[in-house]
């Protein structure tokens, strides 16, 4: 096997397995090939993240971060000096966002006109209006918890959208068809069955 580097995206998963036998593993969601791009942690416990890999972009977050001299620290001069350095990249980063809500960052980031966003909890997911009225999160009646929240149709198409008609069969639904007619058990053996608690 040939020795390769980390740092390669993800695109290249296949072709690297392929070609040097590399098994890709987690790296959570800092890309290796391009720093700063990572989430960063909010005073208000919520997460962001902030791309400015480019050499323009970083020089507009240096300038937010009212650190302007970050763009002429060797340790940051360029791309592949920002992913070697990484981690006290980061670490200045996330002392700026660690003091600012997810919405003061967001704010100044977006008026900096640098790539950023919010991580979604599963409570934003479901209370975004823009899901909710593309359809991908809806509510589907269920006859145990009268209403339950799926996620809708993918992809969404406009003139034949589709629907989630039930949110599935009940636990042990089907355990009489498979029994008999996959696993060919007679009613007497299914019964007998049951009353030794096999069967629910």
């Amino acid at each position: 096997m040939v020795a390769r580097k980390a740092g390669y995206s993800t695109w290249r998963l296949l072709p690297e397995f392929g070609a040097f036998g590399d098994v890709r593993q987690p790296v959570g969601s800092r890309l290796a090939n391009a720093a700063p791009s990572n989430a960063y942690p909010t005073s208000d416990g919520r997460w962001i993240l902030i791309a400015a890999n480019s050499d323009p972009l970083f020089a507009k977050l240096a300038i937010l971060l009212e650190r302007p001299d970050l763009p002429f620290d060797t340790r940051f001069v360029n791309n592949p000096a920002r992913c070697a350095n990484v981690e006290a990249l980061d670490e200045i980063i996330s002392g700026w966002t660690g003091v600012r809500t997810a919405v003061e960052s967001l704010h100044a980031l977006n008026e900096a006109d640098i790539p950023c966003t919010q991580i979604y909890t599963v409570a934003d997911i479901a209370s975004d209006v823009q899901f909710r009225h593309r359809g991908m999160v809806q509510n589907v009646n269920d006859e145990h918890f009268c209403s339950v929240l799926q996620a809708g149709v993918v992809p969404h198409v406009e003139y034949d959208p589709g629907a989630i008609r039930w949110p599935g069969p009940p636990v042990g639904a089907h355990t009489q068809d498979v029994l008999s007619q996959r696993l060919g058990y007679g009613a007497a053996e299914i019964e007998t069955l049951r009353q030794k608690g096999v069967l629910g």
